[in-house]
């Protein structure tokens, strides 16, 4: 029982991260501006108008990391010897709730580029300072 609690704490916050995913806007055309017109101005504004996007970053990896945590203690509870899913169908929801997750958290990262673009672009950004 306490292991579908933590599951399920963790899988009611995946809406919130789709959210942030889906609608995660890019700065693209100032990091582009930044890269071509190398200024410490041009570098400055693109630092400011990601930052409120760095915490979304934030926010995304955490829970991937959170999921990731659920997931092996998820598995590791459904693959004990003995244990079968069907007496763990609570448990066996939840981990397909969780691989839907997962395969829906993977479409939005793919088809909006902006998310590793920008995370990209600030790594390159604090290693040059």
């Amino acid at each position: 029982m306490e292991i579908y609690k933590t599951i399920k704490v963790v899988l009611n916050k995946s809406a919130e991260v789709l959210a942030l995913m889906e609608n995660y806007q890019g700065c693209s055309d100032l990091i582009y501006k930044a890269i071509s017109e190398p200024t410490k101005d041009n570098e400055n504004l693109v630092f400011e108008k990601l930052l409120p996007s760095v915490t979304n970053l934030q926010k995304i990896y955490e829970y991937a990391l959170e999921t990731m945590k659920a997931a092996n203690s998820l598995l590791s509870t459904l693959c004990k010897p003995g244990s079968n899913l069907q007496n763990q169908v609570p448990l066996a929801k939840l981990l397909c709730d969780l691989f839907n997750f997962v395969l829906q958290f993977d479409d939005k990262k793919m088809t909006n580029p902006h998310v590793n673009n920008d995370f990209t672009h600030i790594i390159v950004a604090l290693l040059r300072n």
